[in-house]
């Protein structure tokens, strides 16, 4: 067997604004849109506009007609779009392809392996806008901000007892204190 050494692809079209290249008009069109701004795909229903047709195509089925064609094998969820639909799957595998290389974590999903590297860089992009703390996450923020809502609306509520609190993590405490099987137990009260 002779070892065959290839030429790296050269691609036809390239991108004047960037590092981008393509073998296809199209492609190069499509990705032009970047840099443009370009939304040529409008939605009869409402204002947004989108820069590929097949987004559009998704955003009328997920938004206006909530057509869910796309049903999990494994339960009973059901999405708008194929791509939603494998994304969801991922959820039922064990595989965790993305690894930090600082530390022993594992994940399921690209973003949430970039949320979790800001852990390590420091760099926290989310802000509250109400009292400046900083966050590494969407997630975390939008679960902050629950803190400040102004008529103390209180959204985590038990299902066992009347508890009601407007963080999660107080919500899993009180649940605990339900559970059959008590984690530590106290010498004097058995």
């Amino acid at each position: 067997n002779a070892a065959v050494k290839c030429k790296p692809e050269r691609k036809k079209y390239k991108c004047a604004k960037c590092q981008f290249s393509t073998n296809y008009t199209g492609t190069l069109q499509i990705h032009m849109r970047t840099h443009t701004g370009e939304r040529p795909f409008r939605c009869s229903q409402c204002d947004q506009a989108f820069k590929q047709k097949h987004h559009l195509e998704s955003h009328i089925n997920s938004i206006h007609t909530n057509i869910k064609a796309y049903h999990c094998a494994h339960c009973s969820s059901k999405f708008t779009t194929k791509t939603n639909l494998s994304t969801h799957l991922v959820t039922h595998s064990n595989v965790r392809p993305y690894f930090c290389t600082m530390c022993n974590y594992r994940g399921k999903f690209r973003n949430n392996l970039n949320t979790h590297m800001r852990t390590h860089s420091g760099v926290q992009p989310y802000v509250c806008i109400v009292c400046d703390k900083e966050f590494t996450g969407k997630r975390s923020l939008e679960i902050h901000m629950k803190i400040h809502n102004k008529d103390g609306e209180k959204p985590y509520k038990c299902s066992q007892c009347s508890y009601s609190t407007k963080h999660d993590s107080a919500l899993r405490r009180n649940i605990k204190t339900h559970c059959v099987e008590k984690t530590f137990s106290c010498s004097e009260c058995q």
